[in-house]
């Protein structure tokens, strides 16, 4: 997992070639932004195949 000032881009297990991230603004407010290496659920709320990019949302856990 990678960290940056917008996001974090999570591993998406079973998926080495996709790209996650999770932006700040889809974050819900009971949520902090994960850690490096924190296991994460959410759901998939957009996906791009020229690039396998997938943007998620993490649910609360």
């Amino acid at each position: 997992m990678g960290r940056q000032r917008f996001g974090v881009f999570p591993r998406i297990e079973g998926v080495p070639d996709a790209v996650g991230l999770v932006e700040i603004i889809e974050m819900p407010s009971e949520i902090d932004l994960p850690v490096m290496n924190a296991l994460l659920s959410g759901t998939v709320i957009a996906h791009a195949d020229h690039n396998n990019q997938v943007r998620i949302r993490p649910t609360p856990q």
